[in-house]
């Protein structure tokens, strides 16, 4: 009975090392995806930032130059909404 118990203790020593190991090579794997899909999030943010900052200098310069003869009546003739 004694020699069951011991083999049963081996097992189930042997059977947690291998859990551990599972769950720190499933712990790795994820850290790297996380890191890949943060890489690729943080480039995206940086070209939506680049786009944005774009348009806005465009909107920013077509503020700033003043209104043609062609521009004004232009304008003016448009309905309002």
């Amino acid at each position: 009975m004694r020699a069951l118990d011991d083999e049963t203790r081996q097992l189930m020593r042997a059977l947690d090392d291998e859990t551990r190991q599972l769950m720190r090579d499933l712990d790795d794997e994820t850290r790297h995806l996380m890191r890949d899909l943060n890489d690729e999030t943080r480039h995206l943010m940086r070209v939506l930032h680049e786009d944005i900052i774009a348009r806005l200098t465009i909107i920013q310069e077509g503020r700033q130059q003043p209104l043609r003869r062609s521009d004004k009546a232009t304008r003016k003739a448009r309905p309002k909404r």
